[in-house]
C-alpha cells in the first residue's frame, strides 16, 4: 500500500481504529492477519486509518466484520430471510398441521424463523428447548401441568408441538438445496471449524457477541492467534451495575489487555440540552452547524437514534455545496412512495369493486403522480373528472363514471391500473412489472430524488419477489405478493451517497461503533429512542428464555448502552438533546443514560460535569397583517355594474363581515372549490329542510293554512326527506354513519317547527293565515338619493297574509335568538357592527315587498330550529314590528353609503378579523399592483 494523500481523520488525537492500525501493521506480515471489526462502515474506516498510520509501502490485513469473519469459510449459500420464509412455508404445508396461504403463514412464520435463528446462535438443543410444555418448569405465568388449560393454551401448545419438528424439517431441507441460514452457518463454525488460514485475528470494538461466535473466537484464543482490543473505558467496564460494560466483563480471554482509563482523566465537555420538540432539537443542530468551520464540520458527527427523525433533520441543516454524508440511509416508510404503494395495495385488495372518490382523489394529487404526469393535460383532467364526481354526490366511482367525465388521461391511467385487480399470482407479477416499468418511465426526468429513488427501490423489492416466486413459488394468491412486498417495503432503506471520509456526517447509534469524532450530537435522548424498547414476539416464553441463558431484554439494552458511552471514550464535547415537555407524556421522559450522567455515573468516583441549557426556538415575528386591497378603476366599474344588476341579502350580510372577502367573492367571481361531502355540510340540511317544506306546501298557495296541511308533511315526511336528499345529495351514501345522524337531525328540526306551528293554529286566538307563496321569488329596482339605481333580489322561504298584512317567514336550522332581530330606530351603526346580518336579510325582503306596494307597512320573522319553542321571531325596529317605507327609506341610504365609502378613491379594503370566517382572505395575499 501506497501512502499517498491519506484521508484526514475525525479526531484530533489518535482515534481508536488508528491505533488498531499501528497494533496490526506492527506485525512481520500483516497480510497474513484478519482484523475483526463491528461494522462495515468501521471496516472502510479501518483502512483509512492504516493510510495515515504506515511510514511504508505495505500489503493490508484482510479485515471482517464479526458475522462476516465467522462463516467466511461457510460453502453452503446463506439464504437471506425471504428465501428461508419461503422455504418454512414449503416445509410447513408437507407436515401435520400444515396450513395453506403465505399471507396468514408470514404472521407467525417470521417468529418462528427468528426463534430458530436464536436457538442456532446460542448453540442450544432444539429438542430440549421446544419439548413437552408440562414437562417445562421455568414458566411462571402458565402452569402446562393442571389440566383444565383455557383456549389460548390449547392453541399455544398446538402450535409449540410443530417448532420442533418444523425447526428439524426445516435445516434438512435447506441441506438438500445446499444452503443453511447464517445463525446454523455460526453455530457449525463455532461447533466444529478449525482456527484455520490467518497467522493472527485481531478482533477490535466489539460487542454482543453471542454464544456461536465466541465458541468460533475461542478457537483462535485456544491457539493463542487472537488479540481483543476493547474499544472501551474503565469507567464503565469496571462498574457492575453500568450495563454498557456488560459484554466485555462478560466475555472469557485469556490475554490481558489492559482497557485505557480515559473518560475519567481527561473527560469531554457535556451538554444536555433540553428542546421542546424534535423541531426544536434539530434547529439548535443547524444552528450549531451554521458556525462552524469547514474542519470543524469533518470532525463532527450527528448522531440519530431513531430513523424516524432524519427527514426533519435534514431539513433543518443549512444548505452546503457537497452536501452531508447520511450513512444510516432513508426508510422508504419515510418517502411518498411508501404511502402510495399502500394506497394502491388497499385499492387492489379490493379487486373488481368500484374506487371510492377519496382514492381516486389521493391518487391523481399524490406527489408521485403529480411528478410522474406533469402533462398539463392530465392535471386538467384530473380536475375535471373530481370536480364532476364531487358535483354529483359520488362516492364510489365506476369505470363508466371515469369514461363519461373524462377526456381520456386520468379514465387511461386508471385503465391502466385495473390491470391489477386479478387474483391469479403470475398475471399479477407480470402486470405489477409493467405497470412499475411505466411508472418510471414517466419520473425518467423527475427531480425529486425521494420519489425517484424510493420508486427504484419498490421495483428491486418487485424483482425479489419475483426470483422467490419462480424459485419456491410460496404465493398462491395476489394478496400473498402483496404481503409479502409489504414486508420488504417496510426494511427497505434509501441509500444517500457522500463521501464518508469528508465533511459533517450523519449516522445511526449503531453505526459510530469503531470511529471516533471531536464533536458529537445525539438526537433523541429519550426514553423509548435512547434505549428503543423493542419488544420481539417469539413463541419462546420470556422465563423460559431467561432459564435458558438467552440474550434478553438487558442485553439488548446493554448494546444501546454501550454505544452511547462509547461516544464520551474519545470525543471533546458532545451534545445530548432530550426532549422534556409534549402534548402527552409519552416521548417526554429524559433518557436513563442522561439520568445517569447526572447523577450514577462517577469515572474516577466524580461525577462529570454537565451543562444544562435550555434552548427555545426564536419566536416568529407578528402574524403578518394581510394586505390591504385598493379598488382600481376596473373593480370600481365592476362594483356599480353589481349593484345595478341586483343586490341579494347575503351579499350585503357579506359585505358587512369583511370587506375584503366580499370583493374576493362578488367583485372577483372566485367560487371555492367543490369537493365531494361524504358528510353533510350545513348549507345541505339546509337545503335538504327548505325542500320539505317547499313540496309540502305547494299545493296549499293561495289557501288558507290549516293543520291538517302541516299533519300532512309529518306523514310524507319519509317520502320528502328521500326526495329532498337525492336532489341535494347521494341517497346511497346518506342512510349510515354520521350522514344518517345529520338526516335524523334534520327530521326532528323539522318536526319540532311544523309542531310549534300546529300548536299555535289551534290556541283560540289563532291568525289566520294565507299562504301566497313558498320560496317566493322577490326583486325591486330602487333609485338613490345620489340618482344612481340599485336592484335587489331574493327568495323568500314563505309569504304569508296575515289579517291583511304580508310577512316574509325565513327557516333557520341554526340558533337565532328574538335579539337578532331587535334593531334600534336609527339601525344604521348596529348593521355596520356585522352582527345583524339577519335583520338585514329581513329588512331586505321587507324592501322588495314594499315597493310599488300600496300597503303602508309589512312584516318578517325567523322560525329557527335549534330555537324552535319561541316560536316566530319577528323584526322589530324601535319596538314595533310593522316595518314602514321610512325604514326602506333608512335601509336605501345605508347601502348608499356603504357603496359609496368602498367606491372611494384611494379606500383600503381591510380584513375584519372579527368575522367568523374569510374563505379568501387568509389563503389569497395578492402581490402589489395585482389589481392594476
Amino acid at each position: 500500500m501506497k501512502n499517498a494523500e491519506p484521508k484526514p481523520s475525525t479526531l484530533s488525537n489518535t482515534s481508536f481504529l488508528e491505533e488498531v492500525a499501528r497494533v496490526v501493521l506492527s506485525e512481520e506480515r500483516p497480510e497474513d492477519c484478519a482484523v475483526v471489526l463491528p461494522s462495515y462502515r468501521a471496516r472502510a474506516a479501518f483502512y483509512r486509518a492504516c493510510s495515515r498510520v504506515t511510514t511504508k509501502a505495505t500489503r493490508l490485513p484482510k479485515a471482517f466484520t464479526l458475522s462476516g469473519f465467522v462463516v467466511d469459510k461457510e460453502t453452503r449459500h446463506i439464504a437471506d430471510e425471504l428465501e428461508s420464509l419461503a422455504v418454512l412455508y414449503g416445509v410447513q404445508l408437507k407436515n401435520e398441521g400444515g396450513h395453506s396461504g403465505f399471507e396468514s403463514f408470514l404472521n407467525w412464520g417470521a417468529v418462528a424463523l427468528a426463534d430458530f435463528n436464536a436457538v442456532d446462535m446460542c448453540c442450544l438443543d432444539a429438542k430440549s428447548v421446544f419439548k413437552n410444555l408440562k414437562d417445562i418448569k421455568d414458566i411462571e405465568e402458565w402452569s402446562f401441568t393442571k389440566e383444565d388449560w383455557s383456549e389460548d393454551m390449547i392453541r399455544f401448545a398446538e402450535q409449540w408441538d410443530r417448532l420442533f419438528p418444523l425447526y428439524k424439517a426445516f435445516h434438512n431441507e435447506l441441506d438438500k438445496k445446499g444452503q443453511t441460514t447464517l445463525a446454523m452457518a455460526t453455530r457449525k463454525q463455532g461447533e466444529s471449524a478449525t482456527a484455520e488460514g490467518y497467522s493472527r485475528v485481531f478482533a477490535a470494538g466489539l460487542t454482543a457477541i453471542n454464544e456461536a461466535q465466541k465458541r468460533y473466537l475461542n478457537k483462535w484464543d485456544s491457539q493463542g492467534k487472537l488479540e481483543v482490543i476493547w474499544d472501551a473505558d474503565k469507567s464503565y467496564v469496571e462498574d457492575e451495575q453500568a450495563e454498557a460494560g456488560h459484554f466485555v466483563r462478560d466475555y472469557k480471554y485469556s490475554g490481558a489487555e489492559p482497557i485505557r482509563d480515559k473518560i475519567g482523566k481527561t473527560p469531554p465537555e457535556l451538554v444536555a440540552v433540553d428542546c421542546s420538540s424534535l423541531l426544536c432539537a434539530c434547529q439548535f443542530i443547524r444552528e450549531q452547524v451554521i458556525q462552524m468551520t469547514a474542519e470543524q464540520r469533518s470532525k463532527t458527527v450527528i448522531v440519530v437514534p431513531d430513523a424516524t427523525s432524519l427527514p426533519v433533520l435534514m431539513q433543518s441543516l443549512p444548505q452546503q455545496e457537497k452536501g452531508y454524508n447520511v450513512t444510516m440511509g432513508m426508510t422508504l416508510r419515510e418517502t411518498p412512495v411508501y404511502p402510495f404503494v399502500s394506497l394502491i395495495n388497499r385499492v387492489c385488495t379490493r379487486a373488481g369493486s368500484n374506487l371510492r372518490y377519496e382514492e381516486l382523489m389521493a391518487i391523481v394529487n399524490h406527489p408521485l403522480i403529480d411528478e410522474a404526469f406533469k402533462e398539463k393535460c392530465f392535471k386538467n383532467d384530473a380536475q375535471r373528472v373530481l370536480h364532476n364526481l364531487a358535483e354529483k354526490h359520488l362516492v364510489w366511482v365506476s369505470n363508466n363514471h371515469l369514461k363519461e367525465y373524462s377526456n381520456g388521461p386520468v379514465f387511461d391511467f386508471i385503465s391502466d391500473l385495473s390491470q391489477l385487480f386479478t387474483e391469479d399470482v403470475e398475471e399479477y407479477l407480470d402486470r405489477l412489472v409493467d405497470w412499475s416499468n411505466f411508472i418510471a418511465d414517466k419520473l425518467e426526468n423527475s427531480r425529486d430524488p425521494w420519489i425517484k429513488s424510493g420508486w427504484n427501490c419498490y421495483r428491486n423489492s418487485i424483482a425479489m419477489v419475483l426470483r422467490l416466486q419462480e424459485s419456491y413459488s410460496p404465493c398462491s394468491t395476489s394478496n400473498d405478493v402483496r404481503a409479502v412486498l409489504k414486508r420488504l417495503l417496510s426494511t427497505q432503506k434509501i441509500d444517500l451517497l457522500g463521501e464518508p471520509a469528508e465533511g459533517l456526517q450523519i449516522m445511526g447509534l449503531t453505526e459510530t461503533r469503531g470511529l471516533d469524532y471531536d464533536n458529537v450530537y445525539v438526537l433523541d435522548c429519550n426514553e423509548g429512542m435512547l434505549p428503543k424498547h423493542e419488544i420481539s414476539d417469539s413463541f419462546i416464553p420470556l422465563d423460559f428464555k431467561l432459564a435458558l441463558a438467552m440474550p434478553s431484554r438487558y442485553e439488548k439494552e446493554s448494546t444501546y448502552a454501550y454505544s452511547f458511552y462509547r461516544l464520551l471514550n474519545r470525543s471533546s464535547k458532545v451534545h445530548l438533546m432530550f426532549k422534556s415537555q409534549g402534548t402527552t407524556n409519552e416521548g417526554t421522559e429524559v433518557s436513563r443514560y442522561v439520568l445517569q450522567l447526572k447523577s450514577t455515573f462517577k469515572p474516577g468516583g466524580e461525577l462529570l460535569k454537565l451543562r444544562n441549557i435550555k434552548f427555545s426556538m426564536p419566536l416568529p415575528s407578528e402574524r403578518p397583517t394581510i394586505p390591504p386591497l385598493v379598488l382600481s378603476d376596473e373593480m370600481r366599474y365592476r362594483l356599480a355594474l353589481w349593484s345595478k344588476k341586483g343586490i341579494s341579502p347575503s351579499a350585503l350580510k357579506k359585505m358587512v363581515s369583511c370587506e375584503r372577502n366580499f370583493a374576493y367573492r362578488y367583485l372577483l367571481k372566485l367560487q371555492e372549490k367543490k369537493d365531494i361531502q361524504e358528510s353533510m355540510e350545513s348549507n345541505t340540511i339546509g337545503s335538504i329542510v327548505h325542500y320539505v317544506f317547499e313540496e309540502g306546501l305547494k299545493e296549499q298557495v293561495d289557501k288558507i293554512l290549516k293543520p291538517h296541511h302541516l299533519d300532512a308533511i309529518l306523514e310524507n315526511l319519509d317520502q320528502l326527506l328521500e326526495a329532498a336528499t337525492t336532489k341535494y345529495y347521494n341517497t346511497s351514501i346518506a342512510k349510515k354513519g354520521e350522514n344518517l345522524l345529520l338526516i335524523e337531525s334534520a327530521r326532528s328540526t323539522i318536526k319540532k317547527l311544523i309542531n310549534k306551528e300546529l300548536k299555535e293554529m289551534n290556541e283560540p286566538d289563532a291568525e289566520e293565515i294565507t299562504l301566497k307563496g313558498i320560496e317566493f321569488s322577490l326583486n325591486a329596482r330602487y333609485k338613490l338619493e345620489n340618482g344612481k339605481e340599485i336592484g335587489l333580489y331574493g327568495l323568500a322561504d314563505k309569504l304569508e297574509k296575515v289579517n291583511g298584512i304580508n310577512r316574509v317567514v325565513d327557516y333557520k336550522t341554526g340558533n337565532t335568538k328574538k335579539k337578532d332581530l331587535e334593531l334600534e330606530a336609527d339601525f344604521e351603526e348596529q348593521f355596520d357592527s356585522g352582527k345583524k346580518g339577519n335583520a338585514i336579510q329581513l329588512l331586505v325582503y321587507c324592501a322588495m315587498l314594499l315597493k310599488d306596494s300600496k300597503e303602508e307597512f309589512v312584516s318578517a320573522g325567523i322560525r329557527s330550529g335549534r330555537n324552535s319553542k319561541s316560536g316566530l321571531l319577528s323584526l322589530e325596529i324601535d319596538g314595533k314590528d310593522k316595518i314602514t317605507k321610512e325604514s326602506v327609506t333608512k335601509l336605501l341610504r345605508w347601502i348608499q353609503y356603504r357603496l359609496e365609502s368602498i367606491s372611494e378613491e384611494g379606500r383600503e379594503l381591510v380584513h375584519n378579523h372579527d368575522s367568523n370566517f374569510c374563505e379568501y382572505c387568509v389563503v389569497l395575499d395578492p402581490k402589489k399592483n395585482f389589481w392594476d
